[in-house]
């Protein structure tokens, strides 16, 4: 009962609390339990959709339901959401000296846009793509990170934090390759390894893995050397790395 208060006070349609709280219910455990198959000695996890389609559908509905919930229940969640994380990837883009004003940069999953604006913040031309950016969004396009729509050796940075939400891992990363410049970079966040069927089976991240490692020699295999690999806390627990094409 004391969540049912909880959510009472918060909601901007009070009556409509029963409804909400059988909706967050069945989001924390989980919808739709997919199937899970492991790569044999790979050590990667892989979620299995029914088809392609299901994939996409089932990436676009993440930010319709949180915008959903931070909307009906004046969290607000989204906005501390991207104040912070936009200072805080600001601050440690600043620490790739590499990377620099007159730059440019491509977001891959980027949803709302929030690290095209650190990008942007350090004087790097920059611009997103996501399978569901929202309605009016200046900062992120309709794309899909297994197949641009950019033209090979085009950009000189690609971002993602996304990289769990691959469902072709090695796609997602000779995309990558093909439209960075060959004198690229490419930084990624990475979250801390779990290979929890269980989780895989009712969230929204398409893979899991063992170490971060398997993900890292993934990289290194398509032409890519590590220029440095840092430690982060938030918005969760991982590595960020640098890489550049060889």
């Amino acid at each position: 009962m004391k969540i049912y208060k909880v959510l009472s006070n918060t909601c901007k349609n009070p009556k409509l609390v029963g409804y909400y709280l059988k909706r967050i219910v069945k989001k924390f455990k989980g919808e739709k339990g997919y199937q899970i198959s492991e790569f044999e000695n790979s050590g990667i996890i892989k979620k299995e959709y029914k088809n392609y389609e299901d994939y996409v559908k089932h990436q676009k509905s993440k930010l319709s339901n949180l915008l959903d919930f931070d909307n009906f229940f004046d969290f607000g969640r989204m906005e501390k959401y991207d104040r912070e994380y936009r200072e805080t990837l600001k601050q440690r883009i600043k620490e790739n000296e590499e990377l620099k004003q007159g730059m440019s940069c491509l977001c891959l999953g980027a949803r709302l846009g929030t690290e095209v604006k650190s990008f942007i913040d350090l004087g790097i031309f920059a611009v997103g793509v996501d399978l569901n950016p929202g309605k009016n969004n200046k900062y992120v396009v309709v794309g899909d990170f297994h197949n641009l729509q950019y033209s090979d050796n085009s950009v000189d940075i690609i971002f993602s934090n996304s990289i769990d939400h691959s469902l072709y891992l090695d796609d997602f990363l000779l995309e990558a390759q093909r439209v960075l410049k060959p004198d690229g970079y490419f930084l990624i966040e990475i979250g801390a390894e779990t290979d929890d069927p269980e989780r895989l089976k009712h969230n929204y991240e398409a893979i899991a893995y063992k170490d971060i490692d398997l993900i890292v020699d993934k990289i290194k295999e398509i032409n890519f050397s590590i220029l440095r690999k840092v430690d982060i806390s938030f918005p969760w627990k991982g590595v960020q790395i640098l890489f550049k094409v060889k």
